[in-house]
């Protein structure tokens, strides 16, 4: 793996993971806002249903005040005649969405009651809200001018919105003639139709008997003191739960209110949106990122480093140089090599010039001196004064001989290896033996170092006669 494609791998991962990480903050940012502005409104919205359903009771009472009040209504509860028993009546009572009304003398006994609710079961009031009544005397006798009740019944034919008042004239001090009932089918109420025209979904489960997960901890939040209670019910929908008393100011029924989370499915649809331009984004700057890279630095690099391997193939012509420069980190680095080569030059011809003149003084010295490989031990070349030294007529004579056939230093096989070493160890003259070409024998002292020559490592030995009979 090249280091460019690294560099492209790493820049794409962190600006795809960047762009991911910044889509996923802000989505979550997004739908928590929106999450608290949903259950703000529903929260909002519930408690105008509540004030509704409240102000809904109040107008059905004030209808049967006018009612309670009416002359034909107080002689049917005096006895003797009907006073909902007409086509008239049943007209008003319908345009006041009024469901039943029951008419109940002073000594509790129910003298008449009419449904006007559709279907076949128009005219006959349910026998269960005429036993709900049967049984409650709050509902049927009235002591004072001023009584009123009003509230829910949760009944098996249904939920009523009912009030309950004296039927009096209106002329104060009058007596008390009876009580009036009036009442509404819970999904005839306007504040249902309202909230169900506003988008909720209307549900209702009474207090008492087993409730589903969700009424069980509206139930416990609202006994806690709250008015309503608000909560998410997934993705799709949230919901909020109040209670509505009954005619004994009891909770009588756990309505929940549910609305489609409209806003947070738009949210999310905006945010994967988002998302996608996000990462296409972050995709369009990876590849601008690459390009400027490969531009700027990545080609240049690559050509600084084909500049820089040709110089293994012109280390000893100098021919080679950098050309890429400029004042950005790259070009900075090409212009340090630039001067390094420019010093090795300079350097390189020095090193030439002075090894040149040492060759040529170790040529002419009047000192025999050997040029030997310091691996083989072969000899390599030889001063004109160590040819006349040996008693060869020429290099040639020299061309197959070791160190060891010209020199005895009488150390054995290993002779060479330890002279070689002593050499290494930069050691003081040591005494030795010439072996002439033409036989004779010459005690010497012995002098060597290692040096480079022309670039060759070699072992450089001079000897100086004067032990013995030299040559």
């Amino acid at each position: 793996m090249t280091i460019r494609f690294k560099l492209v791998l790493l820049m794409a991962l962190a600006v795809v993971a960047l762009a991911l990480g910044a889509c996923l903050y802000s989505q979550q940012v997004v739908e928590r806002a929106i999450t608290d502005a949903e259950l703000a409104t529903v929260r909002h919205d519930a408690r105008l249903a509540m004030n509704m359903y409240r102000s809904e009771l109040d107008v059905l009472l004030r209808q049967g005040r006018e009612w309670a009040s009416d002359p034909g209504v107080i002689a049917a509860a005096d006895g003797g005649t009907t006073a909902f028993d007409n086509a008239a009546v049943d007209a008003r009572l319908t345009e006041q969405k009024v469901d039943l009304v029951i008419l109940v003398s002073d000594d509790g006994a129910v003298v008449e009651s009419r449904s006007l609710a559709r279907g076949a079961d128009k005219g006959a009031v349910p026998d269960s809200v005429l036993d709900f009544i049967a049984k409650d005397s709050r509902l049927r006798v009235h002591h004072h001018a001023d009584s009123t009740v009003k509230g829910l019944a949760t009944l098996p034919s249904g939920v009523f919105l009912l009030v309950s008042l004296p039927v009096r004239p209106s002329d104060p001090g009058s007596l008390i003639r009876g009580a009036l009932i009036l009442g509404r089918n819970w999904e005839q109420a306007e504040f249902y139709r309202i909230a169900k025209d506003s988008g909720f979904s209307v549900f209702q489960q009474g207090v008492a008997g087993s409730l589903s997960p969700d009424f069980q901890e509206a139930r416990e939040r609202l006994r806690g003191g709250e008015d309503v209670y608000v909560k998410v019910l997934g993705t799709t929908s949230c919901a909020a739960y109040t209670l509505l008393d009954d005619i004994y100011d009891e909770p009588a029924l756990l309505l929940r209110l549910t609305r489609p989370r409209a806003s947070h499915m738009l949210a999310l649809r905006a945010g994967g949106h988002v998302g996608l331009f996000i990462l296409a984004a972050g995709a369009l700057l990876t590849v601008l990122a690459v390009l400027l890279l490969e531009v700027t630095v990545l080609s240049r690099l690559r050509r600084l480093v084909r500049e820089v391997r040709a110089l293994k193939n012109a280390e000893h012509t100098f021919e080679a140089h950098v050309t890429v420069n400029g004042d950005d980190e790259v070009g900075k680095l090409g212009q340090g090599i630039h001067y390094l080569l420019s010093g090795m030059k300079t350097h390189r011809l020095r090193w030439i010039r002075a090894e040149r003149r040492l060759q040529t003084l170790l040529e002419v010295s009047p000192t025999p001196i050997l040029f030997a490989d310091p691996q083989s031990g072969k000899l390599r070349r030889a001063n004109s004064g160590a040819l006349l030294f040996l008693g060869a007529k020429s290099r040639r004579d020299l061309h197959d001989k070791t160190v060891a056939d010209v020199v005895d230093v009488g150390e054995g096989p290993d002779g060479m290896a330890a002279l070689f070493a002593r050499f290494d160890e930069k050691s003081h003259p040591m005494p030795a033996v010439i072996r002439c070409l033409d036989g004779r024998q010459a005690p010497v002292l012995l002098n060597g170092r290692k040096m480079s020559l022309d670039d060759d490592e070699l072992v450089v030995i001079s000897f100086v006669s004067g032990l013995g009979t030299g040559p």
